[in-house]
């Protein structure tokens, strides 16, 4: 019993939880990448200076090239799940700062692009998918 809301919850899930995974292993071996100035955006600058470094957008590009690939893993659920841990560490931002993040919506032109590598991927993986079958 295979439901497509099933499927699609597991896909984000592993696309989240990869996403999560290859921010903490970068941050663990290149610590001194994060900006520490200013601790009100200190999960924003964490997030954002991990998803550039190389090694988070390779492992990105592979678990969504593997979930296009192998599962068909829906395009829009794979680029809501790699973007969002931004909005999660903007709402704890707020939380507990209620001044950061004035500039929200300039926010969301950010988290896009960092995740379309993997969306990318994505389509690549579904694209070779559908050819081979």
């Amino acid at each position: 019993m295979n439901s497509p809301l099933r499927r699609h919850a597991s896909t984000g899930l592993i696309m989240l939880g990869s996403a999560l995974a290859a921010v903490t292993a970068h941050q663990l071996v290149t610590p001194w990448h994060t900006r520490v100035d200013d601790h009100s955006y200190f999960l924003s600058h964490l997030l954002v200076d991990n998803y550039l470094a190389w090694t988070t957008q390779a492992v990105l590009v592979a678990v969504g090239f593997f979930l296009g690939y192998t599962r068909g893993a829906s395009i829009l659920v794979v680029a809501l799940a790699t973007m969002l841990p931004f909005p999660l560490a903007t709402l704890f931002e707020i939380i507990k700062d209620s001044t950061s993040h004035n500039l929200l919506p300039f926010e969301l032109v950010i988290w896009v692009p960092l995740a379309a590598p993997a969306t990318i991927a994505t389509v690549v993986g579904r694209i070779v998918r559908r050819r081979r079958t």
